[in-house]
C-alpha cells in the first residue's frame, strides 16, 4: 500500500498517471554496449537468414500465383 500524500503537498499538481509528464531518456551514454558473445552473434545471423528466406519465399509465392492467374487466361 502506498503512503498517502498530504493535500497541501499536491497544490496545483495532477495526481493521475495520465497527466504525469514522462521524458524519454536522451543520454546516449546510459545505453548498454552491443553484445559480442557468440550466442548473440549466432542469434543475429539466424534472424537475418530467416528474414531473407521469408522475403525470398514470399516473392516465390507471389510469382506462383501470378503464373497461375496468367496461365488461366492465356
Amino acid at each position: 500500500m502506498t503512503p498517502a500524500i498530504p493535500s497541501h503537498a499536491l497544490h496545483g499538481v495532477s495526481t493521475t498517471a495520465a497527466a504525469a509528464p514522462v521524458a524519454p531518456a536522451t543520454d546516449p551514454h546510459t545505453q548498454r554496449p552491443p553484445s559480442t558473445h557468440a550466442y548473440s552473434r549466432l542469434c543475429a545471423a539466424l534472424s537475418k537468414a530467416s528474414l531473407v528466406l521469408a522475403v525470398v519465399m514470399l516473392v516465390a509465392i507471389i510469382l506462383c500465383v501470378q503464373y497461375q492467374v496468367v496461365g488461366r487466361y492465356v
